[in-house]
């Protein structure tokens, strides 16, 4: 009798109670749960209790006969409704090429990296305080908070915590009943869902001690720094300093018999800083911006600098702002514009500028980027900053936060823009894909949506004080008079100046809802709408005349004008880094954000651990039997081996997971634009979108690939997200 085959659902079984046996996770935390993907066209999450934010259809399935290798299991159902088919092989293949994933033992090997840079820096740190103490100035005092407490104090610390529990727990429940309800407190997330006692005092006592342990791994700020002043950089020894051993007893140096010297008096106790590498002296304030990590461990100060190259090349970095301006599309199909009067009006009255009335839309298109108001230190770019600074929080509708901050969303990419900004605002980053060789974004000119027509009799009247402010300019008063004179007929000027805003600020009020609506309509249709046999199509984003590195970008709170300045390499990254130390030094804006960003992809556990298995010596501190942990098993060169393998795959997971979920979030967005059907840049063919170059020429300019897969592989891209063998 032949042996019966097993379904694909029992043979997947198998494959995941087997890949679960080799890596027996206790407690399945969610850090833990990461997106292992079969890379085909939109990729599949196997990983339990993973949920993939996009359609995904079962196939039914006859258990009688087994399914064979080709069958098809599931299939994802992309934004224009078209399939693509994962069968039994893709999933049994991926499930057995990962199969050394041991995301328990890359969890241990974590926390071991804890206790480990832990134990050196409290070494450091007693160092550290001992040279600071040896290099006082006159008046100040020892310092003896410096010194970071022993893993034994703090491991003691923990455990009298635990026992303190228990003893609350005792009193409360009796010494029959308290077992049970400690048991379950331990197993809240407060103490780390800890199935044991010696658990939950692991998990106290890695919270106690992470945050120090990753000084290495933290860029140091004013804030949270020893040296605030140049006094503070260049200490000198007050003796000679010499050598100690673990006992604080001096050790004798073997060729003179002598305590071996470290510093003599009157050396710098720090050598280690150096002007222009590691700190910078600000030349109005005097003070000093550091460019170090935080680490005790002098070694360490300089490693900071290799991530931010790392950070570089591994991330499409820009810097980014933006200023918004009134117009938001309520109905596409009427061309209808919403449109605030009062914020309107702001743009259509005149600034006087050097005795020159200057209309506010005209000086949009005069904004420059962000680093030219901030990284410029001259007069000229100072008082730029102020007059840009005014006339945002004037004209921009984008939220205050935003306007305060110099339109400022700081660096950004693809991803942090894709995760937390409008869609489009990624997509701008990127306008290549909705442009062929023959074909480019529809261009706007700004000054066109402000074209607005007030009635002859009021064009009449401004026309009338523009020619008389001409008059007073031309006067001989004005010209070559005396200061008084000159006053007098400025005072003048600024008088009609204001007549002329009181007029146009009078009939723009009066107008009805109607009337100015109506001229609203036309001239935004006239900018951004695109007629196609007696139909208005508008884009999802346009290039602007006269604004290179700029997009205009429809929103639902208006007209966004999209700036961003791609960081091309390290130095450029470098003087962002160095503006916002700066600032945060002097008590200023970090306008461009780079720590925060920086500092939020190096408090990744995957990526401290990556960094961790490059040093040999943590290596053999794994394998060895001195470790400083509560486990008692070693590792070994396989166990090692195999963590890097999971932990390369973990962060490659994280990738992949960020694609899925910003991919989840497009294909909700493209289904919206194919819902609104007035979208210039893409269309409906067969049921399947792809981007139009160019609806106006009358024949097909489709893309050959579909809306959503180029935007996937873009995604892939830009992330830097390792394909697999099998793209």
């Amino acid at each position: 009798m032949a042996k019966k085959q097993k379904s694909f659902f029992e043979k997947l079984a198998e494959k995941n109670d087997k890949h679960l046996e080799r890596t027996k996770p206790k407690i399945i935390k969610k850090r833990n749960t990461k997106a292992y993907v079969i890379l085909g066209l939109l990729g599949v999450v196997v990983a339990t209790s993973i949920a993939v934010p996009v359609t995904v259809n079962t196939v039914k399935v006859n258990y009688t006969p087994a399914l064979s290798d080709s069958d098809k299991v599931l299939e994802f159902v992309k934004p224009d409704d078209s399939k693509t088919p994962i069968n039994v092989e893709d999933i049994l293949g991926k499930l057995e090429a990962n199969k050394n994933i041991n995301s328990e033992n890359t969890e241990k090997i974590y926390k071991e990296a804890i206790f480990y840079l832990y134990e050196k820096e409290v070494k450091a740190s007693k160092e550290f305080q001992r040279l600071w103490n040896e290099s006082l100035y006159a008046g100040d005092t020892e310092r003896t908070d410096i010194a970071l407490k022993s893993l034994d104090e703090v491991r003691k610390e923990q455990e009298n915590k635990i026992k303190d529990l228990k003893r609350q727990i005792q009193a409360g429940y009796g010494f029959d009943n308290w077992e049970k309800q400690f048991n379950s407190v331990i197993t809240s997330e407060e103490y780390g869902n800890a199935t044991s006692e010696q658990q939950a005092v692991d998990y106290l006592i890695i919270k106690a001690i992470e945050k120090d342990a990753l000084r290495k791994f933290t860029i140091e700020s004013s804030t949270n720094s020893y040296f605030k002043s140049q006094n503070d950089v260049n200490r000198v020894a007050m003796r000679d300093i010499y050598y100690v051993d673990e006992n604080n007893n001096n050790v004798v140096d073997e060729a003179t018999g002598k305590p071996k010297i470290m510093f003599q008096k009157g050396e710098k106790v720090f050598p280690q800083f150096i002007e222009g590498k590691n700190y910078f002296i600000d030349k109005n304030s005097n003070k000093i911006t550091l460019l170090k990590s935080s680490s005790f461990v002098t070694e360490n100060w300089d490693t900071i600098l290799d991530y931010f190259t790392e950070f570089d090349k591994l991330n499409k970095n820009y810097v980014v702002s933006t200023f918004t301006i009134p117009g938001v599309l309520e109905n596409s199909v009427t061309g209808s514009f919403k449109v605030d009067k009062q914020q309107y009006l702001q743009f259509l009255i005149n600034s006087l500028i050097n005795d020159e009335l200057i209309p506010n839309y005209t000086l949009i298109q005069k904004f420059d980027k962000l680093e030219y108001y901030l990284l410029e230190n001259n007069l000229i770019s100072n008082s730029a900053k102020s007059n840009y600074e005014n006339y945002l929080k004037l004209l921009s509708i984008d939220d205050s936060e935003v306007k305060n901050n110099l339109g400022s969303l700081g660096v950004q990419n693809y991803l942090t823009l894709a995760k937390n900004k409008d869609m489009a605002y990624a997509l701008s980053t990127m306008t290549e894909i909705f442009e062929n060789k023959d074909s480019k974004l529809p261009f706007v000119n700004l000054n066109t949506l402000f074209e607005f027509k007030f009635a002859q009799k009021t064009e009449l009247r401004i026309e009338n004080l523009k020619n008389e402010i001409k008059e007073l300019k031309e006067s001989v008063e004005y010209k070559n008079g005396s200061r008084e004179e000159k006053n007098i007929i400025k005072n003048k000027i600024i008088d009609k100046a204001s007549e002329i805003i009181s007029i146009m600020e009078g009939e723009i009020t009066s107008m009805s809802d109607l009337e100015f609506n109506q001229q609203i309509n036309e001239l935004y249709n006239k900018v951004l709408s695109v007629s196609v046999n007696s139909k208005n199509f508008y884009s999802i984003v346009y290039s602007i005349d006269g604004m290179d590195k700029a997009k205009l970008i429809p929103t639902s709170k208006g007209l966004t004008i999209f700036k961003f300045d791609e960081v091309t390499d390290y130095d450029h990254l470098m003087k962002l880094v160095k503006y916002d130390l700066n600032a945060v030094a002097n008590d200023k804006t970090p306008y461009f954000n780079s720590l925060n960003i920086i500092n939020g992809d190096l408090e990744n556990k995957n990526v401290v651990l990556n960094k961790m298995l490059e040093d040999n010596n943590f290596k053999e501190y794994l394998k060895s039997d001195k470790r400083l942990s509560s486990n008692n098993s070693q590792f070994t060169d396989e166990d090692i081996k195999n963590t890097i393998v999971s932990n390369d795959i973990l962060i490659n997971g994280d990738k992949q997971a960020e694609v899925i979920n910003i991919y989840s979030k497009v294909n909700d967005w493209i289904k919206e634009l194919v819902n609104k059907g007035s979208v210039y840049n893409i269309s409906l063919v067969n049921g399947k979108v792809y981007i139009d170059y160019d609806k106006t020429s009358g024949k097909p300019n489709l893309s050959e690939k579909e809306f959503g897969e180029i935007l996937y592989h873009q995604l892939n891209n830009y992330l830097n997200v390792d394909k697999g063998e099998n793209e």
